[in-house]
């Protein structure tokens, strides 16, 4: 049996994605502006040095936390209700969406037939879309090796196909056997796209690749000029032929050309040219040279991937407002990812209430992403609440779960009522007159 459009849509992408995560674990090769040098010098090409993609990626990941999940019939769902049951491990599923530029949730009966929540790889996993209707889901295929066989998945609203090959390689005509067919018990597809763009989104960090091309290449020569630096190359040169000389470099029985090629390029070599009497050392270059190179590079990067440059550089002498304008574009992005993963755990807890007996649509609620100091934080809530917010939602937006917002707004209205405080209306001051020295209060 033959599953070619199955197994084209499984394999399409996975060049893609193991080049994502090779650049975001930092484990990309050094590369080499032309063939010829690249062809020289393939065996000692160089991995390491300062990984600035991942910063890309987990500035983003760390600025994507769920503050509270609602149901909009009213209840607040139980997070312990989930975590009892299933596996809902946020952080990680946002980060390799982002590292991929897309991750699935599956939603499947555990051993004891209670629905779980399992992240699956994109280099396993791929969910074919209707072309004339993008939306709509005709069938999730898992592609993977096992015990030398490659396996394959294919899922759809009706039924899991689990088939087998004869082998670990896979090509769009390889034979597949059918070992078993299972209904679907859902009737529709429990396999949740996570992406950061429709339908198949590209990974965080992708537009940094050639940047952190140039930023390898030029800590490699660094640590190369550094090395140049310790241990100058040597030459030496005689017009005497030096018969009596403890150098090797010469071998009478070659022609001159044959002897200039066998000289030996590295730190500390001493070069011993015949003819020619003077010694001397070569030049070695400034490793600082290179470094700004990277400094450039990191500064291209940060403006192209939206990421504030306090992010890749320690600085301390920032002052609010120039910080808070370097924010705004990384804050937009951080947006953008919230609504794309916010609508994909929408269609997750929906579902997941839907086959627990409970109809409704599901409110995701994120931790502010504003860099705010605490009392600035504070202020904004004061601020919301004056113009007609709720407390409650005045705390959730201040990072507060609304079980905890619940908790703290029952705590207050017990302490008031036993006279605990004096409860008055929250004000905040601010300045509505030229005059800087006189600031009003606002009820």
């Amino acid at each position: 049996m033959q599953y070619k459009e199955e197994v084209k849509a499984a394999i399409a992408g996975l060049d893609g994605y193991r080049e994502a995560e090779a650049y975001f674990d930092g484990t990309v090769l050094e590369t080499f502006a032309t063939a010829k040098v690249r062809r020289a010098l393939k065996v000692s090409g160089e991995a390491g040095g300062p990984n600035y993609c991942k910063t890309v990626v987990e500035t983003v990941v760390n600025r994507l936390e769920l503050a509270s999940i609602q149901a909009t019939a009213g209840q607040e769902i139980d997070n312990q209700l989930f975590e009892a049951g299933f596996s809902l491990d946020v952080a990680e599923i946002h980060r390799k969406a982002l590292i991929f530029g897309g991750a699935y949730a599956l939603v499947w009966p555990n051993d004891e037939g209670e629905a779980e929540v399992t992240y699956l790889s994109p280099l396993t996993t791929t969910l074919i879309y209707d072309p004339e209707n993008p939306k709509r889901k005709l069938a999730c295929v898992r592609l993977w090796i096992q015990d030398g066989k490659a396996r394959l998945n294919i899922m759809t609203g009706e039924n899991v196909y689990r088939l087998q090959a004869q082998g670990e390689q896979v090509t769009e005509d390889t034979n597949w056997t059918l070992l078993e067919t299972v209904e679907n018990p859902f009737g529709e597809i429990p396999v949740f796209h996570f992406r950061t763009a429709r339908p198949y989104g590209k990974p965080e960090h992708y537009s940094a690749y050639p940047l952190q091309n140039a930023i390898t290449k030029a800590f490699v020569n660094s640590l190369v000029a550094s090395d140049y630096q310790s241990a100058p190359q040597r030459y030496a040169l005689s017009k005497m032929g030096g018969a009596d000389v403890d150098l090797n470099d010469f071998d009478e029985s070659k022609t001159d050309r044959e002897n200039v090629g066998s000289l030996k390029n590295g730190p500390g070599e001493l070069w011993y040219l015949k003819g020619i009497d003077a010694v001397g050392q070569f030049n070695p270059a400034d490793p600082d040279v290179f470094w700004t190179a990277i400094e450039k590079s990191v500064r291209a990067m940060a403006s192209i991937t939206s990421t504030p440059l306090h992010y890749f550089e320690l600085k301390t002498n920032i002052s609010g407002e120039s910080f808070r304008a370097a924010e705004s574009p990384h804050l937009k992005k951080v947006k953008d990812r919230q609504a794309s993963f916010g609508a994909t755990w929408r269609e997750v807890l929906r579902f997941l209430l839907k086959i627990n007996g409970i109809e409704s649509d599901v409110v995701i609620g994120w931790v502010p992403n504003e860099s705010l100091d605490e009392l600035d934080r504070w202020r904004l809530s004061l601020l919301k609440i004056n113009a007609g917010l709720s407390h409650k939602q005045a705390l959730i937006e201040g990072g507060y779960t609304a079980k905890a917002a619940d908790r703290i707004l029952a705590e207050r209205t017990a302490e008031a009522a036993a006279g605990l405080y004096y409860e008055r209306k929250p004000t905040v001051r601010v300045n509505t007159s030229s005059d800087e020295n006189t600031p009003k209060d606002v009820a």
